[in-house]
């Protein structure tokens, strides 16, 4: 009788620590990954490269594509106020095997050209994507010159609906339209691991 009871106690525990078990693998495995894009707000921002290892000084070529992964059309605009290459709301993030920043080297934005604020806005429908090819160069970022594992990311930070420009109609086209989606959070992309490789000899 004791045995038996003894024998049940036993049975009950494992199935207890059996259940916590296959439950805490399951929030694991529904939990996003850091290297996965994730949807905030209706919006996704993933980045690729068809290479990830280079020598130094080379230039480091990436995809930037931003999603509608909502159900309604979604409005996002990219700044024309550039800093080479990359508009001003869609910054580069550099971290080397420490976590740490990499700084860019030459943090000063280039105003002025390009299209104007009303030239800026792009139409997503749910489900489409813009993408935009964007080459790395050590003027962009110094981690291009030294060897070691660095993640690259970017953060998109999206822009207001504009006051309506005292343009003629055909002009307003790009503008969303009123009671349309606008992004307006900000959203960082999936990390990309990058690797500068020693030079060759080293």
């Amino acid at each position: 009788m004791r045995y038996d009871r003894t024998l049940t106690l036993i049975l009950r525990l494992a199935a207890i620590i059996a259940i916590g078990c296959t439950f805490v693998h399951a929030q694991d495995a529904g939990a996003p990954s850091p290297s996965v894009a994730r949807c905030e707000n209706s919006l996704s921002i993933h980045l690729s490269a068809k290479e990830t290892m280079f020598e130094p000084g080379h230039s480091v070529p990436i995809r930037i594509e931003l999603q509608n992964c909502g159900q309604r059309d979604l409005w996002v605009a990219l700044s024309y106020e550039e800093n080479l290459g990359f508009p001003a709301n869609l910054s580069l993030i550099v971290r080397d095997h420490h976590r740490r920043r990499v700084l860019p080297n030459s943090p000063i934005q280039v105003g002025g050209l390009g299209k104007p604020p009303y030239e800026w806005w792009i139409r997503l429908p749910p489900g489409y994507l813009y993408g935009r090819n964007v080459t790395l160069t050590q003027y962009h970022s110094a981690f291009v010159n030294m060897p070691g594992k660095y993640q690259v990311s970017v953060s998109y930070s999206g822009i207001p609906r504009p006051r309506l420009p005292t343009k003629p109609i055909s002009e307003l086209a790009n503008l969303p339209p009123e009671g349309s989606e606008v992004f307006t959070e900000r959203i960082e992309s999936n990390s990309l691991e990058i690797e500068i490789l020693p030079k060759s000899g080293s």
